[in-house]
């Protein structure tokens, strides 16, 4: 990639001549001459200038084949080192803050025993966030919820999952009023019509499981009370205990909470219902750039997180 196709993605990315100049330690008029003959070579304009800096229709296509351009560069570079020098490099991986606290641990575990010189680069964001981070280059995979489809990207299957009620035997039979010794944990199905206008823990509206929850509650005409907006399990998990919340998650952090009910009392015992309606609403991939021949200790990482996360499917 030439100097002036690298400065013209930096500039599609800040859409400003001098943010973009003092990026890339260069002066303005510098950047705008390299800008300009790059425009010079394709014939026609990348960007209008007034009243602000837009990409063209034509800086658009540009921008999308040198961003190919650029993955294929560092994916060559990357493997051409690993057969220089052996397995080195980054490992950069996105997924969010949750689920990261249980696929990370082991992940690093194994990474550190068979590529002890690999370093792993966590991005701790949503789905739609990740997205545009793989497209740009910045990641070499995230592991994604119900990810919008994306051009030159490919897609591993993780899992299935539904969204379980998680609510403790006090919270149930004094607040909702359920007989809990009529339910059976992952079996007995949670209608959350029977929880209108009840607490609840929520996770922040940036999340999918939140964004999935409003939709499902919106065309239902259910309106629960958000007492708590946090997105971390292990918080939520402890304030619905106390029976002043309920709240829902994916399955794939039911077992660990089901686990721990051996260490509490009757009244905090942790009931793992299936929400009607919801039952096979997410969909967890492993996301990546097709574009790209990634390295043996990336491909490799790939065959390790989608280990980790069948045998979270097997807990349940």
């Amino acid at each position: 990639m030439t100097t002036g196709e690298r400065l013209f993605l930096v500039l599609a990315e800040e859409l400003n001549f001098g943010r973009a100049a003092k990026k890339s330690f260069i002066s303005q008029q510098s950047l705008s001459d390299h800008i300009k003959r790059l425009e010079e070579h394709y014939g026609m304009s990348l960007f209008t200038r007034r009243p602000s800096v837009v990409l063209t229709e034509a800086g658009r296509a540009v921008r999308r084949s040198l961003l190919a351009v650029r993955n294929l560069e560092q994916g060559l570079d990357a493997e051409l080192s690993e057969i220089q020098r052996g397995a080195s490099g980054k490992l950069r991986v996105g997924l969010n803050y949750t689920r990261a606290k249980l696929i990370v641990p082991e992940l690093f575990e194994w990474c550190r025993t068979e590529y002890p010189r690999v370093k792993i680069e966590l991005t701790l964001e949503e789905t739609l966030k990740m997205q545009e981070l793989l497209k740009k280059g910045d990641l070499d995979c995230f592991l994604g919820v119900n990810a919008a489809a994306m051009q030159d990207a490919s897609v591993r299957s993780l899992s299935v999952e539904g969204i379980y009620l998680m609510a403790s035997r006090r919270y149930l039979e004094r607040r909702a009023g359920i007989d809990t010794a009529s339910l059976v944990n992952l079996k007995s199905a949670a209608d959350l019509h029977d929880f209108d206008g009840l607490p609840f823990v929520m996770n922040y509206p940036i999340s999918t499981t939140y964004r999935l929850l409003a939709q499902f509650m919106g065309v239902e005409g259910i309106n629960v009370e958000t007492v708590l907006s946090v997105s971390d399990y292990d918080i939520s998990e402890k304030i619905c205990r106390t029976g002043e919340a309920a709240l829902c998650c994916p399955q794939m952090f039911v077992p660990p909470v089901l686990e721990r009910n051996t260490v509490y009392g009757d009244d905090e015992y942790m009931y793992a219902l299936p929400v009607k309606g919801l039952e096979n609403s997410l969909r967890f991939e492993l996301i990546y750039n097709a574009m790209i021949h990634p390295p043996r200790f990336v491909r490799d990482s790939f065959d390790k997180i989608a280990e980790i996360v069948s045998r979270c499917e097997t807990m349940r």
